[in-house]
């Protein structure tokens, strides 16, 4: 366990005892991986989610007007056009603090006034983040 993950922090105080019918206690605590969690784990998603949301909070934080919402590792945001290679750039500072990554390929934004892929700021468009003139898929 040389090389710890930087939301184990977070998770400590999640390590507690359980005492059994048996008298026996047993030790619960969060898993090291090197990706994602334990696989079988039931609590694997949910020490995920627990070790995500500081990093989620304080991006709402610095995006106070924005929307800023995820699904265990799916992280939404709806922010004005001139703010998304800023939200973006910021969200991968803080996913790589817990050593996360942000993947920009699968990343993706739209907006109403993107008619046809020209209308795409280039800034954005040379984000990473693949973007789209058509809309989501759903």
């Amino acid at each position: 366990m040389d090389n710890k993950l930087a939301f184990e922090d977070d998770l400590s105080p999640l390590q507690f005892a359980v005492g059994t019918s048996a008298g026996s206690e047993k030790l619960f605590r969060a898993c090291q991986t090197q990706e994602g969690t334990q696989q079988g784990d039931a609590a694997g998603p949910f020490l995920f989610c627990l070790g995500l949301h500081p990093a989620l909070v304080k991006l709402q934080e610095e995006f106070l007007d924005d929307f800023t919402g995820a699904f265990i590792d799916d992280i939404y945001g709806g922010v004005y056009e001139t703010r998304v290679t800023r939200y973006v750039d910021r969200a991968e500072q803080l996913l790589a603090e817990k050593k996360l990554k942000l993947r920009r390929d699968k990343s993706a934004a739209w907006s109403p006034h993107w008619r046809q892929p020209c209308d795409v700021p280039a800034e954005i468009a040379a984000s990473g983040v693949k973007c789209s003139a058509e809309g989501f898929r759903v």
